[in-house]
């Protein structure tokens, strides 16, 4: 797992860096062929989802096949809502989809294993006080019921963690 970009802070305002940070960020991840790209519907409009998805657009071209808006329970978005939140995009790119009844497996992420194999490749040094890592090592440790080791992860995280919601959540999820 690498760390794409790291820039910015609490009074940092990087919204006018935000399409050349992104064009880095994709840049490292190397040559892609096929892409889909997975945003939040309207209501995160907010987020700047609209604009990451249209930058992710404009870099990667033709090879960008597939916007499919992440619903949840909503239901699926309207052309004008898809105009004010991603411009100036083909719509044509959007998938509208039922998420109760219409899903088709276009293909799979790797499980547990291939993500515990991906923190494993991480050096050390460079997570040993980031939070974010230590609660996704408890959570994929705790799917491969590894819970010595889940326990100790969690445990990690809950240390590095500052805010009282999220130590609370960890908490819960360690059990």
């Amino acid at each position: 797992m690498s760390l794409y970009c790291a820039i910015g802070g609490v009074e940092s305002d990087i919204f006018p860096q935000l399409q050349g940070l992104l064009a880095e960020s994709l840049a490292k991840l190397g040559p892609r062929s096929r892409v889909l790209v997975v945003p939040p519907d309207q209501s995160r409009v907010h987020s700047r989802a609209g604009d990451l998805t249209r930058y992710a657009w404009e870099y990667y071209g033709e090879r960008l096949q597939a916007v499919l808006p992440a619903l949840g329970t909503h239901s699926a978005m309207q052309r004008e809502q898809i105009a004010r939140m991603f411009s100036a995009m083909p719509q044509e790119l959007f998938r509208v989809h039922n998420w109760r009844t219409d899903v088709e497996t276009l293909g799979e992420v790797p499980g547990a294993e291939a993500a515990l194999a991906a923190l494993d490749a991480i050096a050390p040094d460079d997570v040993s006080a980031y939070q974010p890592y230590w609660a996704v090592r408890a959570h994929v440790l705790q799917r491969l019921r590894k819970t010595p080791e889940a326990l100790d992860a969690f445990d990690r995280a809950i240390g590095l963690t500052e805010d009282p919601a999220v130590r609370q959540f960890l908490l819960q999820r360690r059990g």
